[in-house]
């Protein structure tokens, strides 16, 4: 007889707790009812010492609500199931739960039809975690039995002859003491590589042993569908990878080809998921001969890379996405089209284009190394974009590593739009203040500080805060002067005040315009006024 699934039912109104107690046959459903506890904290003592398989819990509870009765849970009985039922007014607020795994929301008031559906698929989850779970003790049974150093061995001499590391002679007169022959025409290698012990993802906190256990299990599910199938053989690698070798007769153009490879790696792909709830991607080099196998897997190895940007879960083929791989990503191109966003009045389509451009490169082959220095252009160019509103603007560093470092292509491209977004915030902020007001700041500068020799348009712009091409442009746009002949025009209508109205040697005029070489200041009055300083001084007399 199948053990019955325990049920705790926690909710503070006895009418409503004996109303659901009663409204459905539990044991119909798989399941018998082992309590029932008016609030939180009642139910953390209960499932202290009577854990059970399912907590039905209401929201809003005196002492410990459900919500902080699910995050208990969460933390302390993974295994599990959570089903909150609420009131219209809480609806919302539960759904904030998902982060702690709840299974089923149901909203009041609960109906017999409605909770009985929903236990029923709880217990098909219960089952089908149960079989998981023997399955995994099973095959754990098998991994013990499993002889570790002839594996490791195995492993050594096929890394050799893939990755050229040795003799190819060498390497198959090895194999052949485990029975392990290359006489096909024909090979492809290939390897699995369970995604969550990838190098895609951080797994420091990972038990090496688990990590065995996985490898294990791919391994034996791969050979049980190669070995039926007559394809080819499944071997474990020393990194936690496996190793696939399909053996072919026939010919390297494949008209006489009778399995599709793609369609294998699915099924295994599928029976791994789940036997064991792992993602795993597939990787299949080329058709080679055995003297070219280190061609192959130097293919499958590469495009490991892929699910960078596709994700976990890949299939992929040499024979299908070789050539989309060698395809060259349009840098130049959305470079350009993302400094034409940060122009003129396309400002704010620029997340638009970022996100096309996210999208594009999800769908694409490129591999991890390409895109971050994609990524890292972006971040560049943002930069020097918002540099003509502001010299002080974020530097690109610490948002560099961030991208170079990260393992998911999304997140690492959200810090891309996340920098984009706050330099198109600074350009538009700029814009905003206009040329206009650019213009007067330069002027009123420029009127205060004509008697340094020494002023240059460097100096302006970093008491402004903007670049000195932007400058320059609004200036020019505003008064249609540029920025010399502004400050030139500005000394020259100082000197002439002084000629006219004060008993100054010129020297001395020159210096207190700016000039610091008096000589030059003559040549320059004289050509801003066809006269030289003398003989404008004397108009006066």
């Amino acid at each position: 007889m199948q053990k019955m699934y325990q049920v705790l039912l926690v909710e503070d109104e006895i009418l409503v707790r004996e109303a659901i107690a009663s409204i459905m046959d539990w044991e119909a459903c798989g399941f018998s009812l082992a309590g029932d506890c008016a609030n939180g904290t009642e139910a953390v003592e209960f499932m202290q010492n009577s854990p059970v398989d399912v907590v039905l819990t209401d929201i809003n509870m005196p002492f410990m609500d459900g919500m902080r009765l699910s995050r208990h849970i969460y933390e302390n009985y993974p295994e599990t199931r959570i089903i909150i039922f609420s009131g219209y007014g809480e609806f919302e607020f539960a759904k904030q739960a998902i982060q702690y795994k709840v299974f089923e929301y149901i909203l009041k008031p609960v109906t017999a039809d409605e909770l009985r559906e929903v236990m029923i698929r709880v217990r098909e989850k219960l089952d089908a975690d149960k079989n998981r779970e023997q399955s995994f003790l099973r095959m754990e049974t098998g991994y013990r039995q499993y002889t570790r150093n002839e594996s490791l061995l195995i492993a050594q001499e096929l890394n050799r002859l893939f990755k050229g590391t040795g003799e190819r002679s060498d390497a198959f007169k090895e194999l052949l003491n485990y029975q392990i022959s290359f006489d096909k025409p024909y090979y492809r290698i290939g390897i699995a590589d369970v995604d969550a012990y990838s190098d895609m993802m951080d797994t420091v906190d990972s038990d090496q042993r688990d990590k065995d256990l996985i490898t294990f299990v791919v391994e034996n599910i791969c050979n049980e569908i190669l070995s039926e199938s007559k394809l080819g053989s499944a071997y474990r690698d020393s990194d936690d990878k496996v190793l696939l070798v399909f053996g072919e007769d026939a010919s390297l153009d494949g008209e006489t080809e009778t399995f599709d490879i793609e369609e294998v790696c699915t099924q295994m792909q599928d029976k791994i998921c789940e036997a064991s709830g792992m993602l795993v991607s597939f990787c299949v080099g080329g058709k080679v001969k055995s003297s070219h196998l280190s061609d192959s897997y130097s293919w499958a190895f590469k495009a490991l890379s892929l699910r960078y940007a596709r994700g976990f879960g890949q299939v992929l083929c040499a024979d299908k996405t070789a050539s989309l791989m060698e395809s060259e990503l349009p840098e130049t191109k959305w470079l350009n089209e993302i400094r034409e966003a940060y122009s003129g009045d396309k400002i704010e389509t620029l997340d638009d284009v970022l996100i096309e451009i996210e999208n594009k490169i999800g769908d694409s082959y490129w591999d991890e190394k390409r895109i971050k220095s994609f990524m890292r252009h972006v971040l560049r160019l943002s930069r020097t974009m918002a540099l003509e509103a502001d010299l002080a603007f974020t530097p690109t560093d610490e948002y560099e590593i961030f991208v170079t470092e990260e393992k998911s292509f999304r997140k690492a491209f959200k810090c891309v739009r996340e920098y984009a977004s706050l330099a198109a915030g600074k350009c538009m902020e700029i814009r905003q203040r206009g040329a206009k007001k650019i213009s007067i700041l330069v002027t009123k500068y420029l009127q205060e500080n004509y008697s340094d020799s020494g002023l240059s348009l460097n100096q302006v712009c970093s008491h402004i805060g903007v670049s000195s091409s932007y400058l320059c442009q609004c200036y020019k746009e505003e008064t249609g002067k540029t920025f010399l002949e502004a400050l030139q025009e500005i000394r020259m209508e100082k000197a002439k005040e002084l000629l006219s109205y004060s008993a100054l040697k010129n020297y001395e005029i020159a210096y207190k315009v700016g000039f610091a070489d008096p000589h030059y200041f003559t040549v320059a009055f004289k050509k801003s006024t066809g006269m030289t300083p003398r003989e404008y001084a004397k108009r006066k007399e």
